[in-house]
């Protein structure tokens, strides 16, 4: 959370801590100091929750019970969880852009590592996983290319959009 103090603090790490603390301001979110504050708070959307643990079998026992609920959808890596709407997806949001800037689906490209990627690469007309992709991913892809390491998306939009 951040702080409501406007003071500005001590740090010479190239962050502008205003720029911080007033962004989310400018955008209609909202900053709380207690999950309880939030909750009671009517007036807000809840648009995503985001959780991390480092208890493998606490995560598998959170997603067992947030499968069991309608209404929402669960996209995982080894350490998070992110909690969405069940219309929530990177998928849907690759739909919504094609349509609005009118490309046809088949002409999309899909570049991710995540279990949150699945759904856009079942949306996209070429699915490409990271090299450093799980094989979970990797097996919903169309292509795999290099790492992140290795610079796979500069890699990819070279062979895959730009035909080099």
């Amino acid at each position: 959370m951040f702080s409501s103090s406007t003071r500005k603090h001590d740090v010479d790490d190239g962050f502008d801590l205003e720029l911080i603390k007033t962004f989310p301001l400018e955008y209609g979110h909202k900053h709380f100091k207690q999950i309880e504050d939030l909750i009671k708070d009517e007036t807000n959307t809840i648009q995503k929750f985001f959780g991390i643990t480092l208890d493998v079998h606490q995560k598998e026992r959170i997603e067992t019970f947030l499968h069991k609920l309608d209404d929402i959808s669960i996209a995982s890596t080894s350490l998070y969880f992110d909690i969405m709407h069940r219309h929530a997806s990177k998928g849907n949001a690759l739909s919504y852009m094609a349509t609005y800037f009118e490309i046809p689906l088949e002409d999309t490209v899909a570049i991710g590592d995540e279990s949150n990627d699945i759904s856009m690469f079942q949306t996209a007309g070429l699915a490409v996983a990271m090299g450093n992709a799980s094989d979970e991913v990797k097996k919903h892809s169309d292509v795999i290319t290099l790492t992140n390491d290795e610079n796979g998306v500069a890699f990819a939009l070279n062979k895959y959009v730009l035909g080099n």
